[in-house]
């Protein structure tokens, strides 16, 4: 096996509205998310045994890239690898940094051991808006954000994004 990089996009939702709270905790939701161009770099390469290193703050629990990678394992047979992640979307910027790497993990692992994976299964499992990174590009996300559509690309959109240097928890 090679080394693999790939590059990670962080989102925006152009639209959210939550029609409210589900009886699993979840807030039903309604968006329309497009990615942006601001990327997380994940690199995978062989390994004795599965290790993540991150080249940003730490991170608090469980890195979403070991979620998808544990969902991933307990599903099919796959060797150890080495997980490097470079941060370039802010943790807690509400720009979906850890689901994109998530996403990227599923498809990396599903391309490099070919695994058949039914890759929407496995990000349903790890968070809501992993599903839409698997599709890369513009979508309506309902349900808890798992539920994904693709719509057509409109013009070209400019926007500033601006991080404040503090983190805003999602489920708060």
């Amino acid at each position: 096996m090679k080394p693999l990089r790939l590059r990670c996009p962080a989102k925006l939702n152009l639209f959210l509205e939550i029609l409210g709270r589900r009886p699993d905790g979840y807030h039903e939701l309604s968006s329309v998310m497009v990615p942006v161009d601001v990327y997380d770099t994940l690199e995978l390469s062989p390994a004795r045994r599965f290790s993540i290193e991150v080249d940003g703050p730490p991170l608090p629990g469980m890195n979403t890239v070991e979620k998808a990678w544990r969902a991933v394992a307990k599903r099919r047979k796959i060797p150890p690898v080495r997980v490097r992640l470079e941060k370039g979307i802010p943790a807690g910027s509400g720009t979906g940094g850890g689901s994109s790497d998530a996403a990227a993990m599923i498809a990396a692992l599903d391309v490099m051991f070919d695994l058949g994976l039914d890759r929407h299964e496995v990000a349903a499992e790890i968070g809501s808006d992993v599903n839409f990174f698997l599709e890369r590009g513009p979508a309506l996300c309902t349900g808890r954000g798992e539920n994904v559509a693709p719509v057509p690309s409109g013009p070209p959109l400019f926007g500033v994004l601006y991080w404040p240097g503090f983190s805003l928890s999602t489920a708060a």
